[in-house]
């Protein structure tokens, strides 16, 4: 989803991984799980309604890999959400490698969800040009994207001149025991 992603941020072999806790921590909790740092940040409370929504997600990760990751020294980003990698984009300079793993195209999915719902879902409708441009941020702001299929690439390439101009890989290529990158044409 939109809404919820895990952000590795690596240096060497360190790994340090970001995400909004599950639950209403007030404060960040860290931990060591299998010699990875993961941090857990406080998540906004922010309405599904509320227009502000996408920046305030996008506010509370920059603030989260400032504080509790640190901004110098990492090698590359690798997000599986739209926040994560438009506050990556921002916060990070550009020797920094972000890599964005698309799982599927974010308002191609929230269409069907709100149009297959109840009437609450049809209104929510009207945040798709929101769920727009924070994935069209995220696709500009990755240096390589990535996906588990062709299907994906080839759909996210119709719907944003971003992701047709980035290096993208298809992992696994199931056709191949290689992984296979290329440019979306």
């Amino acid at each position: 989803g939109v809404q919820t992603c895990a952000l590795p941020i690596c240096r060497g072999p360190a790994v340090t991984l970001l995400a909004p806790a599950e639950l209403a921590e007030s404060v960040a909790v860290r931990e060591a799980i299998e010699e990875v740092d993961v941090i857990r940040f406080p998540a906004p409370r922010v309405s599904a309604w509320d227009p502000r929504n996408p920046g305030v997600r996008v506010a509370a990760y920059a603030e989260a890999i400032q504080r509790h990751a640190g901004t110098h020294g990492w090698d590359c980003v690798h997000c599986h959400g739209v926040y994560g990698m438009v506050a990556a984009a921002g916060v990070f300079a550009g020797d920094v490698r972000r890599v964005l793993t698309v799982h599927s195209p974010a308002v191609a999915e929230q269409a069907w969800n709100w149009t297959h719902g109840t009437v609450a879902d049809l209104l929510k409708l009207s945040g798709l040009p929101l769920i727009r441009r924070s994935e069209a941020a995220a696709l500009r702001g990755a240096t390589a994207l990535q996906s588990l299929s062709r299907y994906t690439r080839e759909r996210m390439a119709t719907l944003y001149a971003a992701a047709r101009a980035k290096p993208w890989t298809v992992i696994p290529d199931r056709k191949s025991t290689r992984l296979n990158s290329s440019h979306v044409s």
